[in-house]
Parts: structure tokens; sequence; C-alpha cells
């Protein structure tokens, strides 16, 4: 999984050292769906970028990874998860 990662990474830093290049921005936030490898990419080349997670993305993924473990907990827990989410606004 980790050269998976540093391979993917790679080729999100090259993009992201191509976009300053050719752009000379230097971008403050970024949205993503919090994939580990453009996070990773984004902390090298963008040290001081805030990244921020999209929460439909952050949704997808719980319903993708958390929906068969927690079972009939899931329901009570997606509650829980929107009303602490909608909270922060």
């Amino acid at each position: 999984m980790t050269l998976c990662i540093k391979r993917i990474n790679t080729g999100w830093s090259y993009l992201f050292s191509q976009i300053v290049e050719a752009t000379g921005i230097h971008p403050t936030v970024i949205m993503t769906d919090s994939d580990l490898a453009v996070n990773v990419a984004v902390k090298e080349v963008f040290t001081k970028m805030y990244p921020v997670h999209c929460a439909f993305h952050i949704t997808q993924n719980l319903h993708k990874n958390l929906r068969k473990p927690l079972r009939d907990h899931y329901e009570k827990f997606l509650q829980d998860f929107y009303r602490c989410r909608n909270s922060l606004v």
C-alpha cells in the first residue's frame, strides 16, 4: 500500500509543482475528496495550504466503509454524524 501511495503521490506532486511553475500561484486552500495521496502531495508542494475535504465525498466514504461494519448501528451513527457536521457551520 505504501509503495502504491508513494507512486501515485509522485504524480500528484508533479502535477501540483507544474501548476505552480506555470502560474506562479500558491493556493491557500484546496478542496479534495480526502484522498491520501493528494493530501500528502498538498503538504509536500503547498506547504502553507489548508486542505478542505468535501462533505459530499466524506459522506460517500462513510456509506462505502461503515455501513457493513456498523450494521444496525449505522443509522444512529449517521444521525450523530450529520448533527455534528451541521453544527460546525
